[in-house]
């Protein structure tokens, strides 16, 4: 499978969306889908980057710079056929390269769901570590765990 990377731009909006409700949603707590704007703001300020094959949007990664130093992971997100092809890894791989060129030292964290085993193994695979639970984080029940990279 041929991949590529490119930051996404408004004319994929139609297609992240639809990615995002696929990978997330409505309904499931351990799952929470995008809210309203968010998409349209990271792909705004170029903070969306999309993995694509045969010219199809296969995969996202929404970030979000919190500082100077300080990056928060989003969003990773992968069609169910292509799934465990590694597109999240790829897609992760890009992401920490272009952190890698700050001058500053860099910490990225991320939230999951204590029951997204297979997003918890992709962040420990890069050396996150959890830091946190966060009880409640999207309302009773649906907690977080906090993972840091620094």
């Amino acid at each position: 499978m041929e991949l590529s990377i490119k930051v996404a731009v408004e004319s994929d909006l139609p297609a992240l969306i639809a990615l995002d409700a696929e990978c997330f949603p409505q309904g499931n707590s351990d799952l929470e889908p995008a809210p309203a704007g968010e998409i349209e703001a990271g792909v705004e300020d170029d903070a969306v980057l999309v993995a694509t094959s045969n010219d199809s949007i296969v995969g996202m990664l929404q970030f979000d710079r919190v500082s100077s130093n300080e990056w928060e992971l989003l969003t990773l997100a992968i069609t169910s056929s292509h799934r465990g092809q590694g597109v999240g890894r790829f897609l992760m791989d890009k992401f920490l390269a272009e952190l890698a060129q700050s001058p500053y030292l860099v910490a990225v964290s991320c939230l999951t769901s204590p029951n997204n085993l297979a997003m918890q193994g992709l962040l420990e695979s890069y050396g996150f570590v959890q830091v946190g639970l966060m009880a409640d984080y999207f309302g009773p029940g649906k907690h977080r765990l906090k993972f840091q990279l620094n």
